[in-house]
């Protein structure tokens, strides 16, 4: 199992990870047929972000994105297919992430984060300050947004992230799967969505 930097050829694959990982969250399918445009992942999209895939058996079966606007880096996707899901991929994913914003030299990753990926993005670091209100067919949606200090992350890397990234500072095993993030988080640009569901 390798991390890899994503290349245009992968759109599509990329864009078939993100729409199984929000069908994983049952949503109804008008809105998946909806937000196609918005799940969909381009060449150009990949060349000009920071675009990082996960492969399992030289297939991808994961990816996270990084995102600058303006003086803002912002972990733009960060998707997991189904079929690998709770296998701390996700973790892997996020601390990848953390290690690669350091190029970027800003102090802070800002996250907009689903309600069920709230706790995963608490044990990876991050804490909530703010939130995005919006609504779809008519329900409230209220996304928390996160943020982790880059530069307490610099410091404390090599004991506190590994930990976090193998999953020997939990508990359980079930510990450790109710922080996988089960394939969010996609574009901070997506129109909210249910409560049930994943981020958008």
């Amino acid at each position: 199992m390798m991390v890899i930097r994503a290349q245009p050829e992968h759109a599509d694959a990329l864009t078939q990870i993100t729409i199984a990982a929000k069908r994983h969250w049952n949503y109804p399918e008008h809105w998946i047929q909806t937000w196609l445009p918005l799940l969909t992942i381009s060449p150009e999209y990949i060349s000009e972000n920071e675009v990082w895939i996960k492969l399992i058996e030289g297939k991808p079966a994961a990816y996270y994105s990084l995102k600058q606007d303006a003086n803002e880096l912002w972990l733009d996707n960060l998707w997991v297919l189904p079929e690998h899901m709770g296998k701390g991929i996700g973790r892997e994913l996020f601390a990848h992430a953390l290690e690669r914003s350091r190029k970027f030299r800003l102090s802070t990753l800002k996250i907009e984060a689903d309600p069920n990926a709230e706790s995963f993005y608490q044990h990876m670091g991050a804490r909530r300050v703010g939130e995005h209100d919006g609504e779809v067919d008519g329900q409230p949606r209220i996304l928390p947004v996160m943020e982790i200090d880059l530069l307490v992350f610099e410091k404390g890397k090599s004991i506190v992230l590994q930990e976090r990234a193998d999953g020997s500072s939990d508990d359980s095993k079930q510990a450790r799967d109710a922080c996988e993030p089960n394939g969010e988080l996609a574009s901070r640009k997506q129109p909210p969505s249910p409560w049930s569901s994943v981020s958008q």
